[in-house]
């Protein structure tokens, strides 16, 4: 039995699933009456992502469709002109028609091919964090533009001095290398975070150059996991990274 989905190029595509293929090539879409959400983890682990598109369809019951190739599937809906435009969800494949001019067939897997994340994205919700703070994506960006000059680390540490919150560039486990500081934030609410979160730089470089205009983070000191949340519209992102020990 085949469905039929509209899709709101701007926010499915640029919103929604460039942020995750940046992550993960295959990944399982979960399409349900009201959104249309993931959740999958980078190749070596270190980073979660939590991505739900608010959208009313009229399928008659939850669909999952596993996509073998994101990014090649993001390039064959940006060949769609329309702004917003309808697919049919079929047995095996998403197709698309428009009367002649273009048309696409793309194939899904069949399920087991891809793994299943086992985070439960519940329990992260209900988590209590203890430090949160607004982060404008100019801040992250500068902080991304100092890394050219700190290239011999790949750790940024977070922290609270005086009210402020600060990035630093560094890996203060090797001696005399170059260094740098960012105050990124001239608040926050919670505690202090007194002893730096070490985080892998290269994780948290998967969100430089997202469009918009600022990121929630949020830090759970128990399990030592630093969530980094972007909501635009009726998209919803959380990168969900974990501390490193020192």
């Amino acid at each position: 039995m085949s469905e039929h989905i509209i899709v709101e190029k701007e926010s499915f595509i640029e919103r929604l699933l460039n942020p995750v293929s940046r992550l993960a090539d295959n990944i399982c879409l979960n399409l349900e009456s009201d959104n249309v959400n993931t959740i999958c983890n980078s190749q070596n682990g270190d980073v979660v992502v939590y991505a739900k598109m608010e959208m009313q369809s009229k399928i008659a019951e939850p669909l999952k469709l596993n996509i073998p190739d994101l990014k090649k599937f993001v390039r064959l809906l940006d060949f769609v002109e329309k702004d917003v435009f309808e697919v049919t969800i079929n047995d095996n494949n998403i197709s698309y028609k428009d009367d002649g001019s273009f048309n696409f067939v793309y194939y899904l897997l069949e399920d087991g091919y891809i793994p299943k994340n086992t985070l439960n994205i519940n329990k992260i919700n209900s988590l209590d964090y203890q430090t949160s703070f607004d982060l404008t994506i100019s801040k992250f960006n500068d902080v991304m533009k100092g890394c050219a000059i700190t290239s011999d680390s790949n750790k940024l540490y977070l922290f609270t001095k005086e009210g402020k919150v600060y990035a630093e560039l560094n890996d203060r486990e090797t001696p005399n290398i170059n260094n740098i500081t960012y105050q990124i934030s001239t608040e926050f609410e919670g505690d202090d975070i007194t002893t730096p979160i070490p985080l892998k730089l290269d994780s948290v470089r998967m969100i430089s150059g997202l469009k918009t205009s600022k990121i929630k983070v949020s830090f759970n000191s128990k399990f030592k996991i630093t969530i980094f949340e972007i909501k635009e519209g009726d998209v919803l992102i959380k990168f969900i990274i974990s501390a490193l020990t020192k």
